[in-house]
């Protein structure tokens, strides 16, 4: 008699589960399997542009663009060069104006010795009132006088900036003339001042842009600095000079030294540069004369050295004995030159890899959202 094998139930359902697991094992091994033929598939710039290798190598270049700029940054400093000239054994002396002389005028010239290669500051109460090239050992410049005391002083220097003996002080007074009798009525489009004096009003509108009135601000004042530096001919001349006090607004008026003018308007006080070109050769007295509202007037001299391209010095009788040089460079670390150009290459292939990933995605999800493929591979 044959015997039937009976099962329990506890057994059958371990059977059913085996089955289920078999058949979901299955299931999932066959959807890993279309996905590796869909990566394997991939085209070539996907397998190289997110390779793990390549990935790594753009973070570890990243971190060392990154770190060499800083560095870079760092390690940039300025180096100071200077062959100083000959000293200067002799000061620059004023002869003229002579020393307690009282002045009925502001504008005035003063003038006197110097040595050769070397160029002359003049201070007004110890202000920058103009300067001056020595030229047959003579100086002359034009300034501006205080109302009041003026301490008149000389300064020269060689052409690297280095300062001669000084000299003594010369003292001048000047008095302005005193006003003329105010008018009965004041002329229209003006504005009369505490102290009778006019402003002049801009504007057809009878508005008045200016501030305050000649007694109720600070003097005018026109000023600049000079150090030694010669210019090219056909290049641009370029100086600072500072207009500050007064009443505003200004009319500036410059005279370049070759028979060219300039006027410059400036409504408030400024910091401006002037500019401009010679295009010959030689040292040019640079005139810059301000105006106020009130009609105060301010005049600083400065000095424009022009040579031609290729020669060693301004004029062509003079030679380069004595002179020195002064020069000023910056210099930066080995890798400053070209840790720029790493930057933007860098930026681009990282650009490229992110473009190349995002469009591969976009891809992959489309062949896994296949209606096919979900069906056969598919699991729950």
């Amino acid at each position: 008699m044959r015997k039937t094998k009976k099962f329990s139930r506890s057994s059958s359902n371990r059977l059913f589960s085996a089955r289920r697991k078999t058949n979901t094992t299955r299931k999932k091994s066959a959807h890993y399997a279309a996905k590796a033929r869909i990566k394997a598939a991939r085209p070539v710039h996907r397998r190289i542009m997110l390779h793990p290798i390549t990935v790594l190598f753009l973070l570890f270049a990243g971190v060392i663009i990154v770190g060499m700029t800083l560095k870079s940054s760092a390690a940039t400093y300025d180096v100071h060069g200077k062959v100083a000239a000959a000293a200067l054994t002799d000061g620059a002396v004023i002869t003229s104006p002579a020393d307690g002389t009282n002045f009925t005028t502001a504008t005035q010239s003063v003038s006197g010795t110097c040595p050769d290669n070397s160029y002359v500051k003049v201070y007004v109460n110890n202000t920058f009132a103009g300067v001056a090239w020595c030229n047959a050992q003579q100086f002359e410049v034009q300034i501006s006088l205080y109302t009041g005391h003026n301490d008149l002083r000389a300064q020269d220097y060689n052409v690297t900036d280095d300062p001669g003996p000084t000299t003594p002080v010369i003292s001048v007074t000047y008095t302005p003339p005193a006003p003329p009798p105010p008018p009965p009525s004041p002329p229209p489009n003006t504005i009369t001042g505490s102290a009778g004096t006019p402003i002049t009003v801009q504007g057809n509108d009878g508005s008045y842009s200016g501030s305050g009135n000649a007694n109720d601000s600070a003097p005018l004042l026109l000023t600049s600095d000079f150090h030694y530096q010669t210019f090219v001919t056909g290049s641009e001349f370029k100086w600072s000079v500072d207009l500050r006090g007064g009443v505003a607004p200004y009319t500036v008026h410059i005279d370049w030294g070759d028979s060219q003018h300039s006027t410059l308007v400036f409504k408030k006080a400024a910091v401006f540069w002037i500019q401009h070109t010679y295009t010959q050769g030689g040292y040019y007295k640079i005139n810059i004369q301000s105006v106020d509202a009130v009609g105060t007037t301010r005049t600083v001299q400065l000095a424009a050295l022009i040579k031609k391209a290729g020669d060693a010095s301004i004029f062509s009788l003079q030679n380069n004995n004595g002179n020195g040089t002064s020069s000023t460079a910056t210099t930066h670390s080995w890798w400053h030159n070209w840790i720029w150009a790493a930057w933007p290459i860098y930026l681009i292939l990282l650009l490229m890899a992110t473009t190349f990933w995002l469009g591969e995605r976009q891809e992959y999800k489309k062949l896994m959202n296949r209606p096919t493929l979900k069906k056969r591979y598919s699991h729950r």
